[in-house]
């Protein structure tokens, strides 16, 4: 097989959850190897995308007798690194989440 420089040679993937008391802690790792484009690009050169890590955390708390409602506050990116995936579209860092969700 021959090596694709437009897609990435690995991404890998790790987190734990853990939930006690009506409390869950979520935590994720991500890993996305480096590759480049020109998909998307303005010139006709190759642009290098992916070579991150990325660290996404979430502490929830359930509510009332059949525990339907959660609040929660999630940090995605953690390390607040500046990344992209596509050419044009990066992501640029922390992202502060909080709300509530209800289950029926």
């Amino acid at each position: 097989m021959l090596r694709d420089r437009e897609i990435h040679r690995s991404i890998t993937v790790a987190g734990m959850m853990a939930a006690r008391w009506g409390f869950d802690l979520n935590v994720y790792w991500k890993y996305v190897s480096g590759y480049s484009s020109r998909r998307f690009a303005a010139l006709p050169i190759d642009y290098p995308l992916g070579g991150f890590n990325t660290a996404d955390l979430t502490l929830g708390r359930r509510f009332g007798m059949t525990k339907q409602t959660r609040l929660f506050a999630e940090v995605r990116n953690l390390a607040n690194t500046p990344y992209s995936t596509v050419v044009g579209y990066p992501d640029y860092g922390r992202r502060i989440s909080i709300g509530m969700e209800y289950s029926f």
